[in-house]
Parts: structure tokens; C-alpha cells; sequence
């Protein structure tokens, strides 16, 4: 299994864009052939930081996903929506 760890740092004027965004988002990459889970947190200790946890059966799995429209249209609006990078750490879990 593949676990990936993405950190987001949201600008404050557009978290509500954020939570749509990821609402929609989060809800279609559940479905997908390969998921296994896939969960938005809010840091309750820093406003505006959010993780999002995935794990993924596989890398063909991450790889179709990544060319889904709805990650796509997401990856479309997502750099009006944070303050600082994005950083994504992978993991495998045997």
C-alpha cells in the first residue's frame, strides 16, 4: 500500500473555496478502483493548515487518479487557494 500525506497552508480569504474544492474532491477519489482511504483534516492547533491522507493500493492506482477530472479541475484552481507550498511525503506500507 501507498500512503501520501499532502500538507496544505490555505490563505484565510479563501478556506471556504478550500473546503468546497476538497468536499468534492475527497468525495470522488473515495470511489475510485485502487483507494483505499481518503480524509481531509484540519490542524486544530494552526488555522488554515490541513492534511490530506490517502492510501492507494498501488502506484497504477495513484496514476489513474491523478488523471482524473476531478483532480485535475481541483489542480486547475488550487494555486489561487495557499499561502505557502504544498508538500507531499509518500510512504509504503508492506
Amino acid at each position: 500500500m501507498i500512503i501520501l500525506n499532502v500538507f496544505f497552508t490555505v490563505k484565510p480569504e479563501q478556506e471556504s473555496n478550500f473546503r468546497t474544492l476538497m468536499t468534492h474532491l475527497v468525495s470522488q477519489s473515495q470511489k475510485e478502483p485502487g483507494n483505499v482511504h481518503y480524509q481531509l483534516a484540519q490542524d486544530v492547533f494552526t488555522p488554515h493548515h490541513y492534511t490530506l491522507i490517502e492510501h492507494w493500493k498501488d502506484d497504477a492506482a495513484i496514476e489513474f487518479h491523478n488523471q482524473t477530472e476531478h483532480f485535475l479541475s481541483f489542480l486547475n484552481q488550487a494555486s489561487q487557494l495557499f499561502s505557502e507550498d504544498v508538500v507531499i511525503l509518500k510512504y509504503i506500507n508492506e
